[in-house]
């Protein structure tokens, strides 16, 4: 390869392909031009040496030894890098290395010289002037067009260019129901201070609640069907740019069922869930990131579990939730399922402390500030593979008070410190069976559980099947 300093090029010779142009600057991308290509072109594989021949004013010509075929193929620098001619070496064979200067150096290269590995055993030497008349028309000597020796002049630097900004991929939601705006923004850092960002209503029926409108990452959420614009505006306090996604709103359905599991793909559009385990033998473990958990008395462990629900709309009607767990390694024993009290932190909770420098009430969310004393579901898991705890009537209000006050969401707690055979589930870092809760959401007439393999199952004519994405409270 080889870069032409002046016009900000960097040339590729893909040996068995092609002669490809990359423009350098750091900002320019991948694009890339092809300059002439191997067979079809005129040069015979392999493409092997690069160099340039720095003429006046920006002018000057591209060298490429074509070893298949022992020639050296020329072409112009500017341009489309048209074709100028080709020319060989006597007694120079499998050429790998080449280079060229316009400079003078010595009575023998008065004019410039053109040197050529050869064979890989020594190397060819020639007047560039000999080269350059060979060809017609004649190629371009001039030994004061550029000088490699002089002092280096730094290129200006470029101005300030607007922020960069995408809105992200157009969306589709329901009349109350909250929708992720991902959107991605860059800057040059120039001038110096922060960038600004700033969510609006650019067309729609009604007007459109964002939950932070300077923020890239929100969500927004809408009272009234149809087609909406968001444009989210960036700027570096010299120069703005925007740009607009597009969000499809249609009415909400009367019954539906609501599935949050945090996807397994990196893109995943739910990362809600939050997990971890306390272990009365390893008090000061932090467990949120195993990808098995484990709940048992002997020795004493709780598995913690919560989910983000916060996109739902407040006062959804709850008629049923279950909890879909994968059951790694199975127990013949019960165990119940309590309300958490207090907040908890996934990556500091330990058998001692709910958060760091937060204790629990008592060791092991035993206190009863820790946790509620009415049993909300039971985990039976028997076998391997999955297990649905449907929960009871005080376990269908506290999700309830989780959709209508999400404040007060601090999720379950797995807990019977008086068993003894151990039960393990796949957690949220699992690849595979990770927990899942389903919320029923419907008027008088309950509708119908989930099932273990579908992420939501529809329900009566109105029915739909979604994935709600959140992240709001973690």
């Amino acid at each position: 390869m080889v870069a032409d300093d002046e016009h900000g090029y960097l040339y590729v010779g893909e040996e068995d392909v092609a002669i490809w142009r990359y423009d350098a600057e750091p900002n320019a991308g991948t694009s890339r031009t092809v300059v002439d290509t191997v067979g079809a072109g005129r040069l015979k594989a392999d493409v092997e040496g690069l160099a340039i021949y720095y003429g006046p004013n920006g002018t000057g010509h591209l060298i490429a030894s074509s070893q298949g075929n022992d020639e050296f193929v020329v072409y112009e620098r500017t341009g489309t890098n048209a074709h100028m001619g080709t020319f060989e070496l006597a007694g120079v064979k499998n050429t790998d290395g080449i280079e060229v200067t316009n400079v003078g150096l010595g009575s023998q290269f008065a004019q410039g010289m053109f040197v050529a590995q050869n064979n890989d055993k020594n190397f060819k030497f020639v007047p560039w002037q000999s080269i350059a008349t060979s060809i017609s028309p004649a190629l371009i000597i001039d030994v004061n067009a550029w000088d490699p020796r002089g002092p280096y002049v730094p290129p200006e630097p470029p101005g300030n260019q607007a922020p960069q900004v995408n809105a992200g991929n157009d969306l589709a939601t329901t009349v109350g129901f909250a929708v992720q705006l991902d959107a991605t923004v860059s800057d040059d850092g120039l001038p110096a201070g922060p960038v600004t960002t700033t969510w609006t209503l650019d067309s729609g029926p009604a007007a459109v609640s964002f939950a932070n409108a300077q923020s890239v990452d929100t969500t927004a959420t809408f009272s009234t069907p149809g087609i909406y614009n968001l444009r989210l505006t960036v700027g570096d306090g010299e120069l703005t740019h925007s740009d607009l996604v597009q969000v499809t709103v249609t009415e909400a359905p009367t019954n539906y069922t609501a599935s949050f599991q945090d996807d397994v793909t990196t893109n995943g559009q739910y990362r809600g869930t939050r997990d971890t385990m306390l272990e009365g033998k390893k008090p000061n473990a932090t467990n949120g990131a195993d990808k098995k958990l484990s709940v048992d008395g002997s020795p004493d462990q709780a598995i913690l579990l919560r989910w983000d629900v916060s996109s739902l709309p407040a006062g959804s009607p709850v008629q049923s939730a279950q909890l879909v767990l994968h059951v790694t390694d199975k127990s013949d024993e019960s165990y119940p399922l309590y309300a958490l009290l207090r907040d908890w932190d996934e990556t500091t909770a330990t058998w001692n402390q709910a958060a760091s420098g937060t204790n629990w009430a008592t060791i092991g969310a035993q206190g009863t500030s820790d946790r509620g004393t009415t049993q909300i579901g039971t985990l039976r898991g028997t076998s391997k593979g999955t297990a649905t705890v449907e929960l009871s009537a005080a376990g269908i209000a506290l999700v309830q008070s989780w959709i209508d006050n999400p404040s007060t969401n601090f999720g379950i707690v797995i807990q019977n410190y008086n068993n003894s055979n151990a039960l393990k589930i796949a957690s949220r870092e699992a690849t595979g069976g990770r927990p899942r809760l389903n919320i029923n959401i419907g008027p008088a007439s309950a509708p119908q559980p989930a099932t273990a393999l579908a992420i939501a199952t529809a329900l009566e004519s109105d029915a739909i099947i979604r994935k709600l994405k959140g992240n709001t409270r973690f």
